[in-house]
């Protein structure tokens, strides 16, 4: 900001012969004000509008429900929606605590809210440049001035012996920028508009992270069902191996019978070695996520649950909603418009400054020649100050803010594209994962149904005891195979929430 003061040492005396070019100017000041505060609105950056038939899997769900609609006049029309309950109907004790603790002890989180604090004071500073400002000061001095001389008019010289003076100066400058072309309201717009892209971000960034710690949570908790079924598997097959080795003592068998049931328990030692690793990295993603180290995380075990539910049907939304909802679109949109609003504030500072200023205190030797109307003094000016020369400084930064405003809508719009092309992919995914778990539910029932045949028929004498542990095997595998995909869809269901913003 410009600013044209008097002097310190040397304050403006008013006079009956300045009265005339002060009112000048004070007028000239407040006809500006009034009238040449004209606000030029950056133009904002094209919103995407996505076409019609923007998901195979929105007009599929469209077509299977017209399909089955009945007729009726006075029916609407179904629209696909999407139901935000999460599934299962809430998370667990364990996991509700720790996404507690993420949300206190993360670091990304706490990095994301300073920055997020710190676009706010730099919004809060561009809204004060539109207030005027007020300058204070007070100088106390004591010197002591030197021996001196001095020639007078008629030639002769004249000595000063060194003496000691005393000042005493208080001074006030008050000041204040008229936007005469809506620079400065181009500055808080696009200062506001950074603050609302980082609180998005920050928003973001706290769903990305609770999607994180339920995977891991999941994976963590999915390591340790398969470490169960890993230890059955093994004492299954250590009983077979005992019956095997039994029937080979009595020469019923040959030791060739022995290798399989030796191979298959190997195998399930190594699976559940695997599993046991698989546990601790997801441990130890928790930890990260919740900002400690693996050691200092203590995960309680997992309270009883009821019998898992599927989620039901999920069709797509309509873009308009996915795109309005999700915190990434909109800090893609924010930071566009910040950038937009930054190429008007470049392309405006090609035109003149006006500055009001006035300024007043007091100065004497003394402090009693305070009182003294003598000692008063003040100043009232304008400035007015404008590039006229600059060798195409202006132009290239006005090139490069439009190339940022310009690389920023772009990404908007490829924000918008990938997020639209991310719930495609989602819900296919999920809706593979549903269909994949109906499948394994039904093979568990004919599993357990052998099971129950088989245990049947050793009561009645027709079954040996290695018939029943295969069929007791198979129905393992079985329950392992749906329980890995009822994790799939545990995870697709979470990725489906989190591509449509929730």
């Amino acid at each position: 900001m410009l600013a044209a003061t008097a002097p310190r040492s040397v304050p403006a005396l008013r006079s009956p012969q300045a009265a005339g070019p002060i009112t000048f100017v004070l007028g000239l000041a407040f006809i500006l004000l009034g009238t040449g505060c004209a606000q030029l609105d950056a133009a904002r950056p094209e919103a995407f509008v996505a076409p019609e038939g923007w998901s195979t899997a929105a007009t599929a769900a469209a077509g299977q429900t017209a399909a089955t609609r009945t007729t009726s006049a006075s029916a609407p029309a179904a629209t696909p929606n999407f139901t935000p309950a999460p599934w299962p109907a809430g998370d667990d004790a364990v996991l509700a605590d720790l996404l507690a603790r993420l949300e206190r002890d993360n670091l990304e989180l706490k990095g994301a809210a300073a920055r997020l604090a710190a676009s706010r004071a730099v919004a809060e500073h561009a809204a004060a440049l539109h207030r005027p400002w007020l300058d204070g000061g007070l100088d106390l001095a004591r010197q002591r001035v030197p021996r001196s001389s001095f020639r007078d008019s008629d030639g002769q010289r004249h000595r000063v012996p060194p003496y000691r003076e005393s000042r005493y100066d208080a001074q006030f400058v008050l000041g204040y920028e008229v936007d005469l072309f809506g620079r400065l309201a181009q500055l808080q717009a696009g200062a506001e508009a950074a603050q609302a892209a980082q609180a998005a971000d920050l928003e973001a960034l706290r769903l990305r992270l609770r999607l994180e710690t339920r995977f891991a949570y999941l994976d963590l908790r999915h390591a340790e069902s398969q470490q169960e079924e890993s230890a059955a598997a093994a004492m299954l097959l250590r009983q077979r191996l005992e019956h095997l080795a039994a029937r080979h003592s009595a020469g019923l068998v040959g030791r060739d019978a022995l290798r399989p049931a030796q191979e298959a328990l190997a195998a399930v030692e190594r699976q559940a070695a695997a599993e046991r690793a698989e546990r601790h990295l997801a441990h130890s993603r928790l930890a990260v996520l919740l900002g400690q180290a693996p050691a200092e995380l203590v995960v309680a075990p997992a309270p009883p649950a009821a019998k898992p539910a599927t989620p039901g049907q999920t069709p797509a939304e309509l873009p308009a909603a996915v795109i309005a909802r999700r915190p990434d679109i909109a800090a893609a949109w924010n930071a566009a418009l910040a950038a937009a609003h930054e190429r008007e504030r470049v392309r405006l500072e090609r035109w003149p400054r006006l500055t009001l200023t006035a300024s007043g205190g007091v100065l004497s030797d003394r402090l009693g020649d305070w009182l003294r109307r003598d000692a008063v003094g003040w100043l009232a000016g304008l400035a007015l100050q404008g590039p006229i020369l600059d060798g195409g400084r202006h132009a290239a930064r006005h090139d490069a803010a439009r190339a940022e405003a310009e690389a920023a809508h772009a990404h908007y719009r490829q924000q918008v594209v990938a997020a639209l092309g991310e719930v495609e992919s989602t819900l296919l995914r999920l809706e593979a994962a549903r269909q994949q778990d109906d499948s394994l539910t039904q093979q568990r029932a004919r599993r357990a149904g052998h099971l129950a045949d088989t245990q049947a028929s050793a009561r009645a004498g027709r079954s040996d005891a290695l018939a029943l542990i295969d069929a007791e095997l198979e129905l393992l595998a079985a329950r392992r195979e749906q329980h890995a995909g009822r994790h799939a869809l545990q995870v697709r269901w979470h990725e489906a929430r989190h591509s449509l913003g929730y």
